[in-house]
């Protein structure tokens, strides 16, 4: 086998390894994270607020709450249709 098909056949097998490889890690980081402040009618912060996010096709519900700034977060979110 010449030099030539030797470093083509190489480049191909790097290149399936890679498109193999960033396959599987696309798939595995498909999360969403919610991130809010909650606030009343006079742009007041409210601390203490149970914030819940439920996927409506699996029922699974996350739960937070408003730090003392009423700013949330919920990340690791599995996405829904």
């Amino acid at each position: 086998m010449s030099s030539a098909a030797r470093d083509i056949r190489w480049a191909i097998c790097v290149t399936a390894a890679v498109v193999l490889t960033s396959t599987g890690a696309a798939s595995a980081q498909a999360t969403a994270t919610i991130n809010g402040r909650v606030v009343d009618q006079g742009d007041a912060v409210l601390p203490g607020v149970a914030i819940t996010a439920t996927n409506v096709n699996t029922g699974v519900s996350r739960v937070t709450v408003t730090s003392g700034e009423g700013v949330y977060s919920i990340p690791g979110l599995e996405p829904g249709l």
